[in-house]
């Protein structure tokens, strides 16, 4: 780990960057440290570097270029889950099959006091889930939990099965107690969260658990961060296993991570949003 200078700590404590402090509140969980470490060094690094605009700028062409061949590649749930499981298969709505589950999950959200990121692709996680005969899946990206409800709920039947979770609460809202809450208790004996950064916490689980039949992908947005963690999350995933990650438009990343690995990716345009699926 390269240490911060004192000049640079200072600088950072007196600049701008004092708004953003909001970090604070987590320092008395030792599991978000290494985290905070890297947010004080990357808003330093921004606030001292001459090409940050530039960089922004990058940001937005590689968007619009992700956004470009999503459009292009892009179907729908029906038509993914015809390719994956053959053209008789029908989209599985857990809404439907659940629905007094899922109107109490509603109830606890719309009761929350924090505010969190929405609902993924429920109706292809679940549907992939029980047709691809999931038993041990793997997500990063909890919020509310919709992701984790809707696997939990596919493998709740299916023996010896269990989901891993990775999540770093949003530190800007303060939402460490609120994680997952959508989750009812008679699903928890099934589910494992582990609380933190994707890269403190897979490599972890990378030692430890696996090999994972599904790998839900929904955490840090960020080209960096993706493209770490798919390379990091692949050799996690059994052969014949299926890798989904959300919000695929949103930098080149899973593009580039797909051509790496040599693997010609699903694209599903849903609700607005693009998800990509690999088969491994």
């Amino acid at each position: 780990m390269n240490l911060i200078s004192k000049s640079e700590i200072a600088k950072f404590y007196k600049g701008k960057m004092l708004s953003k402090l909001y970090w604070i509140y987590y320092l008395k969980y030792p599991n978000y440290w290494p985290e905070i470490y890297r947010i004080i060094k990357r808003q330093i690094h921004n606030s001292n570097h001459k090409n940050y605009q530039k960089n922004v700028s990058d940001t937005e062409v590689m968007r619009k270029s992700a956004l470009s061949w999503c459009k292009e590649n892009a179907i729908s749930n029906i038509q993914a889950i015809s390719l994956l499981f053959g053209s008789d298969s029908r989209i599985l709505d857990p809404r439907a099959v659940y629905p007094e589950i899922f109107n109490a999950a509603e109830q606890r959200v719309n009761e929350c006091p924090i505010k969190m990121g929405g609902q993924a692709n429920l109706e292809l996680i679940f549907t992939v889930c029980k047709l691809g005969g999931i038993k041990n899946a793997l997500e990063t990206g909890v919020a509310y939990g919709w992701s984790t409800l809707v696997i939990l709920l596919a493998l709740n039947n299916v023996e010896g099965s269990c989901l891993h979770s990775v999540d770093l609460p949003y530190m800007k809202r303060r939402s460490e107690n609120y994680v997952g809450i959508v989750i009812p208790d008679g699903l928890l004996g099934k589910w494992t969260l582990h609380k933190g950064a994707d890269k403190d916490i897979i490599p972890k689980i990378y030692k430890r658990y696996g090999p994972f039949s599904f790998i839900h992908y929904d955490s840090d947005k960020t080209y960096a961060g993706r493209l770490w963690a798919y390379k990091k999350l692949w050799p996690l995933l059994e052969r014949g296993g299926f890798f989904v990650s959300d919000d695929i438009s949103d930098n080149t990343a899973f593009f580039e991570f797909s051509q790496d690995i040599q693997k010609f990716p699903i694209v599903v345009f849903n609700n607005n949003k693009y998800q990509g699926i690999i088969i491994k």
